[in-house]
């Protein structure tokens, strides 16, 4: 074996990689790093080169001895946000001592529900399109005007022509989708079929209602909405109706739920056997263009059934889309709000930012995955933040408004479900949106309502106004408790301690401190009481954990509370990375486990952070400590976002201007020549200074660091002729797969064949070819053809690259 390229564990993990037929060993020095190939196919090599990158990459010390391998990620803070609470001791309702609750205070805004149902679309425009579909055509009375013309023209007609009247097909079927996921759109459909009912006679349409889908029994329509009185609806078998009759189909077809799903296969089925049965379905969906893929349109002629679309078959395209354009808005509107109903879900989506007209959301956010459902919706308790979070972004006049309609469609609700949505959207909204006089006095009644609320516990419960306080409450507690409310609003936490389960329990703890730490021995991710120990590292200072505890998310599972009593507590292991968000009274700190920038020779975890220390060139190195570096999450990567930009300058001045000019002011010198370089140049690729200005032949190197290609280093020079620069990345030492595989589309010969390489040792290289204000400042000409400052030098010789 060759030494320093391969040793005993690089033999082990390749024998562990790939099966032992594919290596062999070689005793002499004239193997292929040790390795002899063997005619095998190339899969085994590509295993052997995923498992040589994945487990394999090596740092070369200055002394030549090989260092441990390095850490594939790091736990670092990502973000420490404190938290603003409401003041204590501020003349505010919240801290008031406001009395029991009277009769007065337990009026409801209005006595009816002050909103009405909005139709889907408009029925002037829905019913034609259906008819032009689902109709037929009878001979009505005599066409004069066709006659005339056929008279003139010399047309003798064999038989008097007659006007084609059109018509409601007579043996017109109609079948309605009644699953829950359909919920929202379930007023729609009774509207649609009492209309049909009326414009085709009872006797005229076959009014069919599905609950279990197609594959189950159906109930006469009248019959099922007779059901509100007592009367339930038999079932009955599915026949289907005479060869040539209209199905109109009017659901998802179960596309909600994923194309994939059983309830969209069944209905796929369904169709199929109406299409052998020569019938003609049509199907009324209520979803958006996004929500459409093109497999369904071409099973069967399909309307959308929304505002948005137009009023005839509409085609998909491709794959219909699982979280459609203005989704997440949606859900964050329903996250600021406790009881969503099927009207004030369409009155959100109309005030939705991104698609006021796509009717599909309705039927999305009802079957997300993060939301309970029932008569109305609600997102899931775990999965509020970040839709809150995105709440905190709308437009303060989107917030505003929908405030107006929150209050309108409960305002014939009680009165403590206001006061509680109340104080939920103040948690969440814009300043700006806040600051108007109906948002604040509205703020103001809902604190005095629950400081009233405190009060009538405290004194037994009983007040002026008869009513199960006690259920109340807790309903309140247990919706508020985990989020931001009990810290924006000090009187829930006066409510909560006196509610009988926790009344003298853990509200009267003291705070404590503790620490988030990286426990080694232990492999995990600790939350103890204690400040870290030997063979711990801890992550930033400690917490303050009060009597409300603290709730801790990793990544996107659901949140764990803990309280100061349940400490020391694993949180993640150390060897997985994630993302993990502690929240308590005051603050949010979030860790996580970010990727090693490429290019990095060295880094380490500290007290204060992670520290980055670049590879040298040409004796020079730079090292970020944690204070200039900031770590940012993105979704699935991780970004590392230089603070100090300006970075640290290295300068050297050539033999001409040897102590001409003292150390710091080459380094300003530098500074502003580099912010020239930077800024580009005249047309003409020259540098222009001020009249009086000596520019000295300076050489500069600055180390940075960015998210996409990690370490660089701008190596520069400026001179009487101009300034340029070139960037080198750092080159890692690792293996890859060298040459194209055979079966690649336009193959040749000489691109092949496939085979591994490694790269013993790390170098730096210039990211593009030489610039041309580069090759200017050096030489004093530029002979490209095609001049511009950052693109590369061309029409050189051999001769002219080697005096460069």
């Amino acid at each position: 074996m060759i030494r320093g390229a391969v040793g005993r564990a690089d033999l082990l993990r390749a024998l562990a990689a790939a099966p032992p037929e594919a290596l062999a060993l070689d005793i002499d020095a004239s193997g292929w790093f040790g390795y002899e190939r063997q005619p095998a196919t190339i899969e085994p090599l590509k295993q052997l080169a995923s498992a040589v990158s994945a487990r394999t990459t090596y740092n070369e010390s200055p002394s030549g001895r090989r260092l441990p391998l390095r850490m594939p990620f790091a736990w670092s803070v990502v973000s420490r946000e404190e938290l603003a609470t409401a003041s204590a001791g501020e003349a505010d309702p919240d801290v008031l001592r406001t009395g029991p609750i009277r009769e007065a205070d337990t009026e409801r805004l209005a006595d009816r529900c002050l909103a009405g149902g909005e139709d889907l679309v408009a029925p002037a425009r829905l019913l034609p399109a259906l008819r032009r579909h689902l109709g037929a055509t009878r001979a009505g009375p005599l066409d004069l005007i066709q006659l005339i013309h056929r008279i003139a023209v010399g047309r003798v007609p064999r038989r008097l022509p007659r006007r084609a009247l059109r018509r409601w097909h007579p043996e017109l079927m109609v079948a309605l989708d009644f699953s829950p996921r359909l919920w929202p759109y379930r007023a729609d459909m009774h509207r649609l079929a009492a209309r049909l009912q009326r414009l085709c006679g009872q006797s005229g349409v076959s009014l069919r209602v599905l609950e279990d889908g197609p594959s189950g029994p159906w109930s006469d329509w009248v019959a099922h909405f007779r059901r509100r009185q007592g009367q339930l609806p038999p079932n009955r078998s599915w026949i289907m109706p005479l060869q040539g009759a209209p199905v109109l189909i009017v659901g998802d077809l179960g596309r909600l739920v994923g194309t994939e799903s059983d309830s969209a296969q069944a209905w796929s089925a369904f169709v199929d056997r109406l299409r052998r049965a020569q019938l003609k379905p049509l199907a009324l969906v209520p979803l958006g263009a996004q929500q459409l893929e093109g497999e369904l349109s071409q099973r069967l002629p399909v309307i959308r059934w929304s505002p948005d679309a137009a009023a005839h078959p509409a085609r998909g395209h491709g794959a219909a889309m699982a979280a459609p354009a203005g989704l997440a808005d949606l859900l964050a509107m329903i996250a600021a709000t406790r009881r969503v109903d099927p009207p004030l879900l369409r009155a959100m989506r109309r005030l939705n930012p991104v698609a006021p007209l796509d009717a599909g959301l309705e039927g999305a956010a009802w079957c997300h995955p993060d939301v309970d459902t029932g008569f109305t919706v609600a997102i899931r308790t775990d999965r509020q933040r970040p839709y809150l979070a995105r709440f905190k972004q709308l437009l303060p006049s989107l917030q505003s408004r929908l405030t107006d309609l929150r209050r309108e469609h409960h305002a014939h609700l009680p009165i403590a479900l206001t006061h509680e949505e109340t104080l939920l959207w103040w948690a969440y909204a814009d300043d700006r949106a806040k600051n108007s006089p109906a948002a604040m006095r509205q703020r103001a009644e809902a604190v005095t309502f629950v400081g009233q609320l405190a009060d009538t516990l405290a004194s037994g419960g009983k007040g002026a106004a008869e009513g199960d306080w006690a259920a109340v409450a807790q309903g309140i507690w247990r919706r508020a408790e985990g989020t931001v409310l009990p810290r924006t609003h000090p009187v829930l936490r006066r409510l909560a301690a006196c509610l009988p389960t926790v009344r003298g329990g853990a509200m009267a703890r003291e705070p404590e401190a503790c620490w988030l730490v990286q426990d080694a021995a232990g492999g995990q991710l600790r939350l103890q009481a204690a400040p870290p120990g030997p063979r711990q590292i801890g992550l930033g200072e400690s917490v303050t954990v009060d009597a409300d505890g603290l709730n801790i998310q990793v990544d996107d599972r659901a949140e764990r509370r803990l309280m100061a009593r349940d400490l020391p507590a694993d949180i993640a292991p150390l060897d997985v990375p994630a993302t993990v968000r502690l929240a308590t009274t005051g603050e949010v700190l979030t860790v996580a486990g970010v990727q090693r920038p490429r290019g990095a020779a060295a880094w380490a975890c500290e007290r204060d952070g992670i520290v980055i220390a670049s590879p040298p060139l040409a004796g020079r190195d730079c090292r970020w400590s944690p204070e200039r570096l900031r770590p940012t999450l993105q979704p699935a990567t991780t970004e590392w976002t230089l603070l100090a930009q300006s970075g640290e300058f290295t300068v050297a001045a050539s033999r001409e201007t040897e102590g001409l000019m003292d150390l710091d002011a080459k380094v300003e010198a530098a500074r502003k020549l580099v912010s020239l370089v930077r800024s580009g140049f005249a047309t003409d690729g020259r540098l222009h200074p001020e009249p009086g200005t000596v520019l000295h032949p300076l050489a500069f190197t600055r180390f940075g660091l960015d998210a996409d290609f990690g370490v660089y280093v701008d190596v520069g020079v400026v001179t009487r002729h101009g300034g340029g620069f070139q960037r080198f990345r750092w080159i890692e030492a690792g293996s890859f797969l060298m040459g194209a595989p055979e079966d690649e589309a336009e193959h040749l010969d000489r691109e092949g064949p496939q085979h591994l390489v490694t790269i013993s040792r790390g170098f730096w290289l210039g990211d593009t070819a030489c610039r041309q204000d580069l090759w200017r400042a050096m030489m004093g000409e530029n002979p490209s053809r095609f001049v511009a400052a950052d693109r590369p030098v061309e029409t050189v010789s051999w001769i002219d690259v080697r005096r460069f």
